[in-house]
C-alpha cells in the first residue's frame, strides 16, 4: 500500500500537473499570520493528507475491489467528496461547499488512478497534504481571484484526469 517501487518511482511524473494545480493559490501571496499558524497549519495538512489518503484510497478502496474495479474507483470518489459536506459546519456557503464536493470527487478519481498506476500511496499522500497546506496558508481575501484560481485548477484537473483514465484504460487492454 504504501510501499515504494520502482515500477512507482518510474510513474511519478504522473503527478507533476497534480502539484502544479496544488501550487495556484501560491499565486494570492501568504494569508496574514504568526509562525505558530504556519506550523499548525504544517502538522493539519500532514495528519489530513495522510489520514484521509490511507482511509480513502488504502482501506475504502481495497475494500471495494472485490466488485468491478471502476465501481470501486467511482464508490470511493463518490464517498471522499460527500465527505466534504462537512465543510458547511465551518461556515462555509452552499455553493462553495458542492464546487468543493465536485472538486473532491475529481481529486478522488485522480489520487486512485495516480495510485493504480504508480503502485504506491506515498504521492497520492504528499500530494493531499501540499493541497491541503497551500489552501490553509495562502491568502483567500480576493474572491475573484480565488474563483478564477479554482477555475483554472478545475479545468486542469478534469484534463489531467482524462489523461488518467486513458492510460489506465490502455494498462488494461495491455494486461
Amino acid at each position: 500500500m504504501c510501499k515504494v517501487t520502482k515500477e512507482g518511482l518510474k510513474n511519478i511524473f504522473y503527478c507533476i500537473p497534480v502539484i502544479v494545480l496544488a501550487a495556484l493559490p501560491y499565486i494570492q501571496g501568504p494569508r496574514e499570520g504568526r509562525i505558530t499558524y504556519v506550523l499548525a497549519s504544517l502538522f493539519m495538512a500532514l495528519g489530513v493528507g495522510f489520514e484521509e489518503e490511507l482511509y480513502f484510497r488504502g482501506y475504502v478502496f481495497n475494500v471495494w475491489r472485490d466488485k468491478p474495479e471502476k465501481t470501486a474507483i467511482i464508490a470511493t470518489s463518490v464517498l471522499f467528496g460527500v465527505t466534504h459536506i462537512a465543510n458547511i459546519m465551518s461556515g462555509q456557503n452552499i455553493f462553495d461547499t458542492i464546487l468543493q464536493i465536485v472538486f473532491a470527487f475529481c481529486y478522488g478519481i485522480v489520487f486512485l488512478l495516480i495510485y493504480i498506476i504508480g503502485k504506491s500511496l506515498w504521492p497520492c499522500i504528499l500530494i493531499h497534504f501540499f493541497h491541503d497546506f497551500s489552501s490553509f496558508v495562502c491568502d483567500e481575501t480576493n474572491m475573484s481571484l480565488e474563483y478564477k484560481i479554482a477555475a483554472v485548477q478545475t479545468i486542469i484537473l478534469i484534463i489531467y484526469m482524462i489523461m488518467l483514465i486513458l492510460q489506465y484504460r490502455k494498462l488494461q487492454r495491455e494486461s
